[in-house]
């Protein structure tokens, strides 16, 4: 509690609060500022595959294209492809921006080649950094050689082979479908056809525990290229992923069987809808040049939602020990150290829990609140060690005896939840003798340490009163970083009250006056940016005399003047159409002479000359007879 103490002193300080306030205002400047540079850390992996080397049974190349950090070292060897190790070699660094350290780094790969038909690249996974990033699944297809079709590939089934028949309902082959599919219409055509399942290849109904695996078949013939998927199946919404996907491929007469299937462990009671899946595609040959010319309609195929149902456990019958195993499993409780031994000293237990069902994740009975335990033993703070080994999976457990009058470690209970039968089972281990006895060091007196009284020392355990009694005596123990405590630490320090809190409400005032300038600064600038009747007269007054520029910023500057003063609406109405009273007319008389001086030529015939110092001083007279009027109220 001292040591507590002393912690929260420090930091309610002074010093900490006047170095937490700096901080807020730091951070709350940034949100403000006018000129943020802010990189996000958006690294991302893409894969993709080189078209022109997806050939029958050729290696195909592709490329894992990853945008990170230059900072962020990508790790060449954690490239994986699904399960599988990726062998890859480096391209280049492309930079988008000197002044970004945002960098694309580039790697080729290679995979081995595949009989005709279509496939899904498995994602690549790589460590950029501290952190692992992961591509989405790649489909591609595999396109047959010319008179490929008349002979079977290596390693591709006969059309009189089926393909593995998974553990749900397979799919009908095509001498067998129904007259809807369009493989039936012509067993031998080469008519583009797609279509898509989606199944649960296990049970629908389920308890928290159990596995299932969701499974998606693609059915295609010809070259289909996808353009759309959507596969909620894949994401498995309020399940567990177990493992990576596993993908199989087949050939069925002129149908090829893509299979994508991805293994899910129940968490929580409800029930989870997936569906509807799509895919989409068109059906393509490739020219010349070796693009994609699409040979068909878009090619839609939908599959209907999948429904998979957690049950909750029974609470008819349930045990008090049952924690959520599920299966059916056997139990066994043994001692690996020694019978006989003294107060203290370690007792390690191993349990072992063989059977049929999840056992990885079969959790250690809670021994502790079990009958016997509480109060007679002490367990270890740190968890048990675990092992699995086919199926067992074994618990080193230790404790330690707190009493001599201790003759055995008791039964413990474990159960678990069948669910072929829908019921629990309880299973007990067998009690195991030990001998407890107290050490000589602990019933003879230690010496006394500081100004501990020397009265005999009492048992470590005061809650059962028939243990009060107990020979059992711990050693004195010195605990190192005790000090004695003075008067200040009785009384408040100044900066280490609650009071201090208050700097935060000062500390957000603070921000929002900042914020409050930023916008009163901004807005003057902006306004200083907006031109005005003045400064249109004064930049026409600086060009040359007699210019185009010269006079049109004449005429320009006493119309947004008279705008400014409500005398008009807008400053491009013609000099003819002003009003003719007023200043309205004033400045309607002064342009039109100008315009007939300038147009009339008389500068030039020795008469009327125009007097550029004239027409500059009638012009700003003008503008300030204009603004210093009080205007109107309706406009022209």
């Amino acid at each position: 509690m001292v040591k507590v103490k002393k912690m929260f002193q420090w930091m309610v300080t002074p010093r900490s609060v006047i170095a937490l306030g700096f901080f807020w205002l730091v951070l709350c400047r940034s949100l403000y500022a006018d000129e943020v540079t802010a990189f996000l850390n958006d690294d991302k992996v893409v894969t993709q595959l080189d078209a022109s080397s997806i050939d029958e049974n050729q290696p195909i190349t592709g490329s894992v294209m990853i945008t990170h950090n230059k900072n962020n070292v990508v790790d060449v060897n954690s490239f994986r492809m699904g399960k599988e190790p990726l062998a890859v070699e480096f391209v280049k660094d492309v930079q988008f921006d000197p002044n970004n350290p945002l960098i694309l780094t580039i790697y080729s790969f290679r995979i081995p080649g595949k009989s005709p038909g279509l496939y899904a690249l498995p994602a690549v996974s790589v460590k950029v950094g501290e952190k692992n990033y992961q591509s989405v699944m790649l489909s591609y297809s595999v396109q047959a050689k010319p008179n490929s079709a008349a002979t079977d590939s290596p390693g591709t089934p006969s059309p009189t082979q089926s393909p593995p028949s998974p553990k749900a309902s397979s799919p009908p082959s095509p001498q067998v479908s129904p007259p809807s599919s369009p493989v039936v219409k012509n067993p031998v055509s080469t008519e583009p056809s797609l279509r898509l399942e989606a199944l649960v290849e296990g049970k629908n109904a389920l308890y928290p525990g159990q596995r299932t695996t969701l499974t998606y078949r693609y059915y295609f013939s010809g070259h289909i290229e996808l353009t759309d998927e959507k596969l909620p199946l894949l994401d498995a919404q309020g399940m567990t992923k177990i493992g990576e996907k596993e993908i199989k491929d087949s050939v069925q007469g002129n149908v090829s069987i893509s299979q994508i299937s991805q293994e899910v462990e129940a968490v929580k009671p409800g029930d989870f809808s997936y569906g509807p899946s799509e895919i989409a595609g068109y059906a393509y040959q490739e020219d010349a040049s070796g693009k994609h010319v699409h040979t068909s309609p878009k090619l839609t195929s939908i599959a209907p939602p999948v429904t998979i149902t957690v049950l909750p456990f029974p609470e008819k019958n349930q045990p008090t020990s049952f924690n959520g195993a599920v299966g059916a499993y056997e139990f066994n409780v043994t001692l690996k150290s020694a019978a006989e031994i003294n107060v203290g000293d370690v007792i390690t237990l191993v349990v072992a829990i063989t059977g049929r069902g999840n056992v990885q994740n079969v959790p250690l009975p809670n021994i502790e609140r079990q009958p016997g335990f509480s109060g007679f033993f002490r367990f270890n703070d740190l968890p048990p060690q675990e092992e699995v080994h086919d199926d067992t999976k074994t618990y080193i457990l230790q404790l330690r005896p707190l009493t001599n009058e201790i003759k055995e470690i008791p039964s413990i209970e474990f159960s678990y939840f069948n669910p072929d039968t829908v019921d629990y089972t309880i299973l007990h281990s067998q009690a195991i003798p030990i001998v407890v006895k107290t050490a000589k060091s602990q019933t003879t007196s230690a010496p006394a340490v500081g100004n501990v009284s020397k009265e005999a020392p009492q048992p470590a355990y005061s809650g059962d009163h028939s243990l009060q009694t107990s020979s059992y005596a711990p050693s004195l123990i010195e605990v190192e970083g005790i000090y004695v405590l003075d008067a200040a630490d009785l009384y408040n320090r100044f900066g280490g009250t609650w009071w201090v809190f208050g700097l935060v409400p000062l500390g957000i005032g603070l921000v929002l006056y900042q914020r409050y300038v930023r916008t009163y600064l901004w807005q003057q600038q902006k306004q200083a940016k907006v031109l005005t009747s003045q400064s249109v007269l004064r930049q026409a007054l600086q060009q040359p005399e007699g210019s185009p520029k010269y006079f049109e910023g004449i005429n320009k500057a006493l119309k947004m003047a008279l705008v400014e003063k409500g005398y008009l609406s807008k400053d491009d109405i013609a000099d003819e159409k002003l009003p003719t009273k007023g200043l309205c007319s004033e400045v309607r008389a002064f342009l039109c002479d100008i315009e007939e001086k300038r147009f009339a030529g008389r500068e030039y015939a020795g008469r009327d000359i125009l007097d550029y110092a004239t027409v500059q001083a009638m012009a700003v007279a003008l503008l300030e007879k204009i603004r210093q009027s009080h205007g109107q109220g309706g406009i022209a």
